[in-house]
């Protein structure tokens, strides 16, 4: 037998008493998508996947990690002994179900701790900029999703930049997702295909019921309106992959129609994918070195200190870095909405330094630890080393041209400290070591920064062909 609740509180709340100590009971929880299963006993062997203890304190409810399995006649939910009965959306919360038919044999089990609710997917972005001239945008951003799972939902952002500031006024918007075969469906929001999302605000869409296989392309496109502005991501659109938007044109595409590919800067896409997976994440936080500033699109998708490494090594990732931003400004600032983003990954990488140098190391060191306060124990965490940052007197054509600044007696001293891996990180990537020239604190030359400050495509590809950036950094 299984009982159907609309949310994990409502599962707590459940009497607990009757329940079978030989068959399996279990429960199918709608807002987290998937099944649990109550083990009877004080005695149960823990794992890190029990959800709550029941009422009677006589058990745990253990999520399964099974995705509801839809037929012509519903939701099928499946007892112990593989039997199940039809569920008919609509159906009142706490509808117990019974075997109508015959099912596979065999019974549920827990599949331990590595199912979580987290960002399966790749290529989203945070936005840096709202323009106030850009009233409404028809976009296109191309992902990946890196597991198999049941169903994603996608956030939509009504902010922008370090302070996650609104841009004053609310978005009108419309969401569809574009098949590999260019096929087009809505994605819904609370039941409708167009949402209000408040000045300020964050939506995540309805679960959207994935067939697409793993690490295969596919498109978001998106329709906003915004009276004083929309919010977007500056340089990061891959027009090579197949990335479009069209601003001020005033036309819905999300269903029909070919966006322009006359605009080749702006990027309005999601800012996060989650479903409930077992891969690992990886979450960016940083400034417009890790934003890839700098950088060039080139059809791979990615761009930027770390992200064309985590491309690469086929892992879901999120980029959370806004340029011209600091460790010390994201702490003071509003950063609600980084964070729950970021607590969706398995694990975080950040390098935030080179725009708190002023403020010395020690305090570079605290504003570290404190963003890592902020977010869940349990994720594992790198930081990585800060690239150089020169002056030139030939457009760093070389390297003997160079001039490290005033602060590199503090860039030295952070970045030492970094490769001790202190405590709260599991590990540390010497992007500087590869960037620089020997142990002189300037860029390598010619071609690998065209200001001092960040990267250029060269640099970034050289993270990329080290190989200090793998697969087997991120394990679960």
């Amino acid at each position: 037998m299984s009982v159907r609740y609309e949310t994990v509180t409502a599962m707590r709340a459940a009497a607990t008493s009757g329940f079978s100590t030989v068959t399996a009971q279990t429960a199918f929880v709608v807002s987290l998508n998937d099944f649990f299963k109550f083990v009877r006993g004080s005695a149960a062997t823990p794992v890190a996947n029990i959800i709550v203890p029941s009422s009677d304190g006589l058990g745990a409810w253990h999520r399964m990690g099974i995705p509801p399995q839809v037929g012509a006649g519903g939701l099928l939910v499946y007892d112990a002994n593989g039997n199940a009965s039809a569920y008919t959306p609509g159906a009142t919360t706490g509808q117990v179900f019974t075997s109508n038919g015959a099912g596979v044999p065999g019974t549920w089990q827990p599949i331990g701790s590595t199912k979580y609710l987290g960002n399966v997917g790749q290529r989203t972005y945070v936005p840096s900029s709202a323009g106030g001239t850009l009233l409404n945008m028809m976009s296109l951003s191309m992902h990946k999703v890196t597991d198999d799972v049941a169903a994603v939902q996608f956030a939509i952002p009504n902010w922008q930049g370090t302070n996650e500031a609104g841009p004053g006024a609310a978005s009108v918007v419309k969401v569809s997702i574009q098949f590999p075969d260019g096929t087009l469906v809505p994605i819904l929001v609370s039941g409708s295909t167009s949402v209000s999302i408040p000045d300020g605000g964050m939506i995540w869409t309805d679960p959207f019921p994935w067939t697409i296989a793993r690490n295969t392309w596919f498109g978001i496109r998106i329709y906003r309106t915004n009276a004083v502005g929309c919010p977007y991501t500056a340089n990061v659109q891959d027009h090579a992959l197949g990335e479009r938007i069209e601003y001020n044109a005033g036309v819905d595409k999300t269903l029909s129609g070919t966006i322009s590919a006359t605009e080749t800067a702006p990027w309005a896409g999601p800012c996060g994918i989650r479903g409930l997976m077992t891969r690992p994440s990886v979450t960016l936080i940083g400034d417009s070195r890790v934003a890839g500033e700098g950088d060039t699109p080139n059809g791979t998708g990615a761009i930027g200190e770390y992200a064309r490494s985590l491309q690469a090594a086929g892992l879901a990732w999120q980029n959370l870095a806004i340029g011209g931003t600091g460790a010390n400004g994201f702490l003071s600032g509003s950063h609600t909405h980084r964070i729950a983003l970021a607590s969706l990954c398995s694990h975080m990488i950040t390098e935030y330094g080179i725009n708190d140098l002023l403020l010395g190391d020690a305090q570079m060191r605290a504003d570290l630890n404190s963003i890592n306060a902020l977010l869940p124990a349990a994720q594992k965490k790198y930081v990585g080393t800060m690239a150089p940052r020169t002056t030139s007197s030939d457009g760093w054509a070389t390297v003997a041209n160079q001039t490290v600044t005033a602060q590199e007696s503090t860039l030295l001293a952070n970045n030492n400290w970094r490769k001790t891996i202190p405590t709260g990180f599991i590990g540390c990537f010497d992007v500087n070591a590869i960037l620089q020239s020997g142990i002189t604190g300037k860029w390598l030359a010619p071609g690998y920064t065209a200001d001092g400050l960040h990267g250029s495509a060269t640099a970034y590809a050289a993270i990329l062909n080290s190989g200090i950036i793998t697969a087997a950094n991120f394990t679960l």
